[in-house]
């Protein structure tokens, strides 16, 4: 009898152990995954209004350009400004998109040793 209750208590304290280490990856998941949604909220507040101040910013420099240049030449400068933008963007894509991507992605999906010191 005192095996079977030992191994009943041991069952009992094994069942309590994994609903706490799930209990502890339901709030990890929660807290990284708020965080990642909250990066990518401000990613896309952020390109909205990028996008809204360069359409402004060309438009003023279009209008600008038209008193000097006429306004053939002055849209001719702006949608080259504009391809050499997207040209200087995409030569740069790793070093000014994809390497933070992925060490904001890192960051928030891998542990680390405060992580660790905290459970």
């Amino acid at each position: 009898m005192d095996k079977q209750n030992t191994t009943q208590e041991l069952l009992t304290e094994a069942r309590h152990y994994i609903d706490l280490r799930l209990q502890h990856l339901r709030y990890f998941s929660t807290e990284k995954l708020s965080y990642l949604i909250a990066a990518a909220t401000f990613i896309v507040i952020a390109l909205i209004l990028g996008i809204v101040v360069i359409c402004n910013f060309s438009h003023s420099l279009l209008l600008l350009l038209q008193n000097y240049v006429g306004t053939i030449v002055a849209h001719a400068i702006v949608g080259a400004v504009a391809l050499l933008m997207i040209f200087l963007i995409y030569w740069q894509r790793k070093r000014w998109i994809l390497n933070p991507l992925t060490r904001t992605l890192a960051r928030a999906l891998i542990d680390n040793e405060n992580d660790n010191n905290h459970s």
